[in-house]
């Protein structure tokens, strides 16, 4: 049976430990580069009988204390039966010329999405993605879910659904 001095003790300790874990947690809170967002437009384009192309604007915001650098970005939809698909993601360049031999599309509002876009802690940023998806345009149209994945350097992944 412990004493009173040693249950005071193992409190007292406890106490410190928890404090230590607490002060720990909240300074690393902020310290993994996160985007936080929404996407704002999604256009779609058939390229031919079986297969189109979807451009999404989005606009996110770096949520933490260190810039978000990109490696990469990705696009996949979940179609109207519930089948997960990934796209193709078209080159910044190539999206350009989209714009140009399409008028349809209209605007281009957002920056290309490429490697080693630098997000800025706190900075909002307007972005556009493209990519070629090999099923009809009416089925792109009728997905269920559109998700744009942006993954940064270190490994850390931000998702924007719609």
């Amino acid at each position: 049976m412990l004493n009173k001095t040693a249950l005071v003790s193992l409190a007292v300790g406890l106490a410190v430990v928890a404090a230590l874990v607490g002060v720990i947690v909240f300074i690393q809170r902020g310290s993994t580069p996160l985007l936080a967002g929404q996407i704002t437009d999604v256009r779609t384009l058939g390229m031919d009988e079986a297969s189109s192309v979807a451009i999404v604007d989005f606009r996110v915001t770096n949520s933490s204390r260190y810039a978000f650098v990109v490696h990469s970005g990705e696009i996949s939809i979940l179609d109207a039966k519930g089948q997960a698909r990934d796209g193709q993601v078209i080159a910044a360049s190539d999206a350009g010329r989209l714009f140009e031999l399409f008028p349809a599309l209209g605007l281009k509002t957002g920056e290309p999405l490429i490697m080693k876009t630098r997000i800025a802690p706190g900075a909002l940023f307007r972005g556009m993605l493209a990519a070629r998806f090999e099923v009809p345009k009416a089925d792109l149209d009728d997905r269920k879910k559109i998700t744009v994945s942006i993954t940064e350097v270190d490994g850390a992944v931000s998702e924007l659904s719609r």
